[in-house]
C-alpha cells in the first residue's frame, strides 16, 4: 500500500498516485520527486506492483536530496537500494502478537 504521506527530516513528503489518463510526467516516466513541492508522483498507468516499487525508487531519491549526497542521481544505485527495501519492507515476516492469558479465580 503506498502512503498518502511520510514524515523525512521535519517535513510532509506528499504521495499522490495519478489516476489513469491523468499523468502529465510523460510515457516513459512512472514516477518523479519535486523536491521544491515536497511530493512524490507516481503514474497510475502501471500496475500496483511496479507503483509499490516506484514509490520506494522516489522516495529513496528524496531521502538521498535530503542528505545532499551524490548517489541522489545515480539510477541504478538509488533502483537498486529501492528494490531492496521494497522486498525487504513487504516480504517481512513478523511474529504473531502473544495472546493474553486470561487467569481463572
Amino acid at each position: 500500500m503506498i502512503p498518502q504521506t511520510i514524515p523525512l527530516l521535519g517535513h510532509t513528503i506528499q504521495v499522490f498516485v495519478a489516476k489513469p489518463g491523468e499523468w502529465a510526467f510523460g510515457e516513459d516516466c512512472c514516477g518523479i520527486w519535486l523536491p521544491t513541492l515536497h511530493q512524490i508522483h507516481i503514474s497510475g498507468e502501471i500496475d500496483q506492483s511496479l507503483q509499490l516499487h516506484t514509490f520506494f525508487h522516489e522516495m529513496v531519491h528524496a531521502i538521498l536530496d535530503m542528505m545532499n549526497h551524490k548517489l541522489g542521481r545515480n539510477e541504478v544505485f538509488v533502483d537498486t537500494l529501492a528494490g531492496l527495501l521494497h522486498q525487504a519492507l513487504t516480504g517481512a515476516v513478523y511474529p504473531k502478537p502473544a495472546r493474553k492469558r486470561v487467569s481463572k479465580k
